[in-house]
């Protein structure tokens, strides 16, 4: 799983970092059999959902929580 970032934090991570994270993500793919789930420019979640550029407030959490019982289901 790859948790959801606020979009400041989004705005400035480099995008050559991120590339090259996915593509390793792929790598490991071919070789192992997984499933991942990407929430990192997420758009079901706003600034207001974070306390910090990169951890949810307690009312985020509750709407992660629910998103992410909602995909389990």
């Amino acid at each position: 799983m790859i948790f959801t970032v606020s979009k400041y934090y989004t705005k400035y991570f480099s995008e050559r970092i991120e590339n090259e994270f996915f593509s390793i993500i792929n790598e490991i793919g071919k070789l192992y059999d997984f499933q991942y789930i990407d929430y990192f420019r997420s758009e079901l979640f706003t600034d207001d959902d974070f306390v910090d550029v990169s951890h949810l407030n307690g009312d985020g959490a509750t709407k992660f929580t629910k998103v992410l019982n909602s995909m389990i289901k």
